[in-house]
């Protein structure tokens, strides 16, 4: 009867106290957060190097910038041109992913809190050059047969709102925010979309998410931070788009299959 007793009080005090655990974001991080690796050492050398650099352009202290912890560096993945129509086509994020990605740095001031980033791409070969319509002079050709595959910083300034940045960066905070939006989430990784727009995308058993982060919250109709469908946040930042196409007098920004790209990514390779 003891027995009986003991363990109905223990399913009681189970089913009383809440569940804070977080999700374990080490297992389903790999393509978001820079790693151990052959990559992640080359990275992480041309990063330690780099301070100086980032310091001069961004008159940030060095020990401040230093602050930057290699695990605080993110993964930031580009998408194609015609991001869109691809979504429509094919219904998966990996369908729209260009190949390409950079390294974002948060930089920190001596309150530890982001004042921006820098950004750390791989430095593109002759095809990809050709692939971008650049016309390429014998020097030029040399130029980026020496230096093609080399890590290189690319820009320096952020994206997105900085308190965005300071969220996915700490590992803790994105373990957090998947646990209060109730993911079980299989993967994740931060894409680049249209309209100065992040989408941290959250891959679980049976359907893709996304979580938008952006400068241009009232252009794009999606709430900061929200979890939607992919789909939906997709079809709704398309819609952003096209209404952003036909009335802005700063040219055509990319997600429409046409070549331009938006300010906010120029000085990426």
């Amino acid at each position: 009867m003891k027995k009986v007793l003991a363990a109905i009080i223990l399913v009681i005090m189970l089913i009383a106290v809440p569940c804070n655990t977080f999700v374990n974001i080490d297992v389903i991080s790999d393509k978001m957060f820079l790693r151990e690796t052959a990559e992640g050492g080359i990275v992480s050398n041309y990063i330690n190097n780099a301070l100086s650099e980032i310091q001069s352009a961004t008159d940030v202290p060095v020990a401040c910038v230093s602050n930057s912890q290699m695990s605080d560096v993110i993964r930031v993945y580009q998408v194609e041109n015609d991001v869109f129509s691809l979504y429509e086509k094919w219904q998966n994020i990996d369908s729209v992913l260009n190949g390409r990605y950079s390294w974002e740095i948060p930089v920190y001031n001596a309150e530890g809190e982001v004042v921006t980033s820098a950004f750390v791409s791989k430095l593109p070969t002759i095809e990809e050059a050709k692939a971008k319509g650049y016309t390429l002079t014998k020097e030029t050709q040399d130029m980026i047969e020496k230096t093609s595959g080399q890590w290189s910083m690319s820009r320096i300034g952020n994206k997105i709102p900085e308190n965005y940045i300071q969220l996915l960066s700490n590992r803790n905070s994105v373990s957090k925010l998947l646990t209060d939006l109730k993911m079980e989430a299989n993967a994740i990784m931060l894409i680049e979309l249209p309209l100065w727009t992040y989408a941290l995308c959250i891959t679980t058993e049976d359907e893709e998410y996304g979580v938008p982060f952006s400068y241009q919250e009232e252009i794009t109709s999606l709430e900061n931070g929200k979890l939607y469908k992919m789909g939906d946040l997709i079809e709704k930042l398309s819609v952003a788009v096209n209404a952003y196409n036909t009335s802005s007098e700063e040219g055509i920004v990319y997600g429409t299959g046409a070549a331009a790209q938006h300010p906010g990514n120029l000085s990426t390779p």
